[in-house]
């Protein structure tokens, strides 16, 4: 049944197509296959059922002999087939001067006259993928960031509002591979905890005995100065965090993968600069003598209208926290990440002095150093600008649990993308 259908008509052949594009790639090579259809087959005492592939000289081909090759020459055709390809390889490169070339192939075979059939391949450079809106603007739900963050954080707690300058290196990668739940979170980190206080009440409600010169002896008839003066304290804590955050996706929304929350642990190096600037100024004035019959008194010398001393350390911290990456719409982000562990920084200088109306000096650290446990809260809210530019609004909060009060920092300021930085450098445009 099946060979009577097949010896019903002679074989005919012809490309499926009269003419075909191809978009040539300019690193991968590619094979296009073009069908070639196929009816009845020729009978056994009649021509041979073979289909003969050539370059066909018209219409002319344009395309060098070196950059395409046919891959067969011939190929026979069995009982029952019904479509066959003619594979053709094109060379990766690029089109002289952009233009679109040609390449003219000719099928031939007989039954059991000769026949032939034609197609004309035009090749065209593969077009660059156009960029929608959303790509040209940028994405936030780009898991895998580095951010280089230049920004300003503000003291709020004093009666004038004063700014530091904040910068942050972070890598952010919760992805290591394409279905990984695993990543990490590093980065460098210099903040200006705030923390300016109010004058310092209890230093200048009672006069004070100022010796002229620090060589004066105490005796009768001694020249000195009877001072009410008042003291005013202002204490900075500058930073710089080195920090390393294994992570864990312990959460993924499946439909927008929008809102995810991950698990991390905890690693940092905290370098820190505290500092406390006294700044003295006199109310009242008097000069005095000493009598010969003066009781005992306590004299100081006479100091300079601003005293300041500073404590340099280093401290580790390790713990653990949960960290959320959230995007409830398309052009904002909200980053939140509390932490809790244990630290050498106890007891910290500056929450000390904080928190209590002691003199500055009245605390040194701990030695050897204790272990304490400590919170750290880092959250950010981020708005995208474009692609090349994101705006940052947040906050970095610690202490130590339970005594302490916390250091704050809230801070604004300007993430540029990474190909933009590069770009400044190099002086480069990018393409549009």
């Amino acid at each position: 049944m099946f060979s009577a259908f097949a010896f019903s008509q002679p074989l005919t052949a012809n490309f499926e197509h009269d003419t075909l594009t191809v978009e040539r790639d300019k690193f991968n090579d590619i094979t296009v296959n073009v069908p070639v259809n196929i009816k009845g087959l020729n009978p056994p005492a009649g021509a041979a059922n073979t289909i003969n592939y050539a370059i066909n000289p018209a219409p002319a081909t344009t395309m060098v002999a070196g950059d395409f090759s046919l891959n067969v020459a011939s190929v026979t055709i069995v009982a029952g087939t019904l479509k066959v390809n003619c594979p053709i390889n094109v060379i990766h490169g690029s089109n002289t001067g952009g233009a679109a070339l040609f390449i003219s192939v000719q099928l031939s075979y007989n039954n059991p006259a000769a026949q032939t059939s034609t197609i004309v391949l035009k090749v065209v450079e593969k077009k660059k993928e156009e960029k929608s809106e959303e790509d040209k603007t940028g994405d936030l739900s780009d898991r895998n960031r580095i951010m280089l963050l230049n920004a300003y954080n503000f003291d709020f707690g004093s009666t004038s509002l004063k700014s530091n300058y904040v910068g942050h290196l972070n890598f952010f990668a919760p992805h290591l591979g394409k279905n990984s739940r695993w990543g990490f979170n590093s980065g460098i980190m210099k903040i200006n905890y705030g923390q300016k206080d109010s004058t310092s009440t209890g230093f200048a409600s009672a006069p004070e005995n100022v010796l002229l010169s620090p060589f004066d002896t105490i005796k009768p008839g001694l020249k000195y100065l009877r001072e009410v003066n008042s003291y005013k304290t202002e204490k900075s804590n500058v930073v710089w965090s080195f920090y390393v955050q294994p992570t864990f996706e312990i959460i993924r929304k499946s439909k927008t993968k929008n809102q995810r929350i991950y698990f991390h642990l905890h690693m940092e190096l905290l370098a820190s600069k505290w500092t406390s600037t006294t700044t003295i100024a006199n109310l009242k004035r008097d000069t005095s003598i000493l009598p010969q019959n003066f009781t005992a008194a306590v004299f100081r010398s006479n100091l300079n209208s601003a005293n300041t001393y500073s404590i340099n350390s280093l401290s580790g911290y390790f713990g653990a926290g949960v960290t959320f990456d959230l995007i409830p719409w398309k052009d904002g982000g909200f980053f939140f990440q509390p932490t809790i562990g244990f630290t050498s920084n106890a007891p910290s200088l500056s929450s000390v002095d904080i928190a209590t109306g002691f003199r500055t000096n009245s605390f040194k650290r701990e030695d050897p150093r204790t272990w304490r446990s400590f919170y750290l809260v880092r959250a950010n809210y981020r708005h995208l600008l474009s692609k090349d530019a994101t705006v940052i609004i947040g906050m970095d909060i610690r202490g130590l649990l339970p005594l302490y009060n916390p250091q704050y920092a809230a801070f604004i300021g300007l993430n540029l993308g990474l190909d933009s930085i590069l770009g400044l450098i190099g002086g480069d445009k990018k393409d549009k």
